[in-house]
């Protein structure tokens, strides 16, 4: 029974952390091979040499399967980040420091086969790791054990662990500073990122080492239970910071799905509102826009007949004038290129009245931005609603637009020169019921991209849309 509940904890325990990927292939080169292989050539060097048997097994088992524990439930500082926490850097320290050479060999391993079930990752980065910790706690103890021969005392013996802490840190980050350079073929900065990883964690050695020496304190008082104290907070610690990251990360996949809901939501409504302004243009298309045309044409033929009728041809090309402005309309609510040609096309249609009106048309688009459906119709919507407040309202002489598909991601961005605006004219607006690009925004967000409006009385008005999106040949 006993064996069955601890079963059921270590279960449960293993639920709460996160799964993790297989690291990203090493890119072996001969130097990075060289480097390794002289790391751990130099640990089964110093192995016999070093080594010495301890009397109490059970009290450096006990230190040991901390280790492991709290290396196994390592978590990750944030999202993305290539590197775990865990408190067990306190318990290798605490190890060497008691029992030697036999502790930081101990530590090393149980560290080292809590990494390999983990996080997996692959023979050679296990062989880096072992080594490097086995010579980092290693470099450690000499470091405490020659200090404290040289001066007797409670203080001077927890200032020794707390430089041997500092020593192992700096070893321990320098070692791995080179592997990445290596690694990296030069393209990481070794030097980087050492100076990066020491700044973030030499405080916390510090404290590890001032504590790892209340360890051997309390073991010569009191033997495994006074180590074992000095563990169980670590324990708990650990297991705390299991359960925090266990609820961020399922706080972050709700908010994950919400995110969804209301892309999809949105999505929807965005089609929906699509199908309706197809509807009105066809409805048009084949309704009042034919029987107009050929109203105006049998006004024209009439006004152009034996009896010259002048009223009759300007009522037919008031007509067509009608016509076109319908067709204009028509493009405006539901562009008919824009499944064929693309947004690029819809673009210059879009663009193609306002030199007409008086306004200069610079266009750069690229000519590679066939999207799907459903980014497709987003981008047309933003590019509209920005041409329409340029020809409404910035009294502009000339646009520039750009579209561009970089990477993944499609990038449109309007400029004018026209007379600008103010926060306070913009919220002005917003409260007169001005809102198009306010609900354009949250459909953007929702596709997770990013829509900006730039402007100051005078000097025009920017618009850019950043919005990642895939063309079909990119998937």
């Amino acid at each position: 029974m006993g064996d069955v509940g601890v079963l059921t904890v270590v279960r449960r325990l293993h639920g709460l952390l996160p799964q993790e990927n297989r690291p990203a292939p090493v890119d072996y080169t001969l130097p990075l091979y060289g480097f390794v292989a002289s790391l751990l050539a130099i640990s089964l060097v110093l192995l016999p040499i070093t080594l010495r048997p301890v009397s109490d097994a059970s009290t450096l088992a006990i230190g040991a399967a901390v280790v492991f524990a709290t290396a196994y439930c390592s978590v990750r500082v944030a999202e993305g980040v290539d590197g775990a926490w865990t408190a067990s850097v306190f318990v290798h320290l605490a190890l060497t420091f008691t029992f030697g050479p036999l502790g930081a060999l101990a530590a090393s391993l149980t560290q080292a086969a809590a990494n390999v079930i983990r996080m997996k990752p692959g023979w050679f980065r296990a062989t880096f790791n072992a080594s490097n910790y086995f010579l980092t706690d290693l470099s450690a103890w000499i470091v405490f054990s020659t200090l404290v021969r040289l001066h007797q005392g409670v203080l001077w013996g927890a200032c020794s662990a707390t430089v041997a802490a500092v020593v192992e840190c700096t070893i321990n980050n320098g070692l791995l500073s080179v592997v990445i350079g290596l690694a990296s073929r030069g393209k990481i900065k070794g030097w980087a990122v050492f100076r990066g990883t020491m700044s973030s964690v030499l405080l916390y050695n510090l404290g590890y080492g001032w504590a790892a020496y209340g360890a051997v304190l309390l073991y010569g008082v009191a033997g495994t239970v006074g180590f074992t104290t000095t563990l169980l907070p670590i324990v708990l610690l650990q297991g705390f910071l299991v359960m925090l990251a266990h609820r961020i990360r399922a706080q972050q996949q709700e908010r994950t799905e919400h995110a969804k809901e209301r892309e999809a939501l949105l999505q929807r409504a965005i089609e929906a509102s699509d199908a309706e302004r197809k509807r009105i243009a066809s409805d048009l298309h084949d309704g009042v826009v034919q029987t107009l045309a050929g109203l105006a044409f049998s006004l024209a033929a009439r006004g152009s007949g034996k009896t010259a009728d002048p009223q009759l041809l300007e009522a037919a090309d008031t007509l067509r004038s009608s016509v076109t402005d319908l067709r204009t309309l028509m493009i405006e609510i539901a562009p008919p290129d824009l499944g064929e040609t693309g947004v690029d096309g819809a673009l210059r249609k879009l663009l193609e009245p306002l030199p007409a009106r008086g306004i200069e048309v610079e266009l750069e688009a690229s000519t590679a931005t066939h999207l799907p459906a459903d980014k497709t119709s987003l981008v047309f919507r933003v590019a509209q609603e920005a041409i329409r407040n340029v020809v409404n309202h910035s009294q502009a002489t000339k646009v520039i637009a750009k579209l561009r598909y970089v990477d993944g991601t499609v990038t449109l961005q309007v400029d004018d020169n026209g007379r600008g605006f103010s926060a306070a004219d913009r919220s002005r607006r917003r409260e007169e019921g001005h809102v198009g690009l306010h609900l354009l925004n949250n459909a953007v967000e929702a596709s997770s991209g990013r829509l900006s409006l730039t402007s100051e009385p005078g000097h025009g008005t920017s618009l850019m849309l950043t919005l990642p999106c895939y063309k079909p040949a990119d998937r």
